[in-house]
């Protein structure tokens, strides 16, 4: 049996769950580690700390950033971020909703890789190509599909 404040938790979750699916704007953050490029040491010392419960990112001396409808951090891997992403494209392909997504940040921040247009293999392709994939998989060819699809990157 859960204590008191475990089934608050739990309660206030399933609250939240409800909400974020009345949202009619979902915001992902997602936040890159370093990679070579950056040089040693590039994240040392911002003091970032990133919650998917609290769904936030928060910088030293900065402040802190959300709520987020989910914050993948450092860690977060290709498949992580479509999946946190898969429910907006289900709700897409069930007609309940027209979809969206967005990659911004500074140069550098991994907006392209995020999208996944220079995959290098399977496990590096991005939100643009898993999501066509589930598209044209659950139009299981039958029938007529009519996609729109518009990619620009500045």
């Amino acid at each position: 049996m859960q204590d008191t404040s475990s089934a608050e938790i739990m309660t206030k979750e399933r609250k939240r769950l409800a909400d974020e699916k009345e949202k009619k704007v979902h915001v992902y953050a997602r936040v890159r580690g370093a990679i070579a490029e950056d040089g040693p040491s590039a994240l040392a010392g911002m003091g970032l700390a990133v919650s998917r419960v609290g769904r936030s990112v928060e910088l030293e001396g900065r402040g802190k950033f959300g709520p987020f409808s989910d914050v993948l951090g450092p860690d977060a891997t290709q498949s992580d971020t479509f999946d946190a992403l898969a429910p907006v494209v289900d709700a897409a392909i069930a007609g309940r909703s027209h979809g969206t997504v967005l990659a911004y940040g500074q140069t550098g921040s991994g907006k392209t890789y995020t999208i996944g247009v220079h995959a290098d293999g399977a496990h590096d392709e991005g939100v643009l190509p898993r999501a066509l994939r589930r598209v044209f998989a659950a139009a299981g060819g039958g029938g007529v599909l009519t996609v729109w699809l518009s990619c620009l990157q500045l």
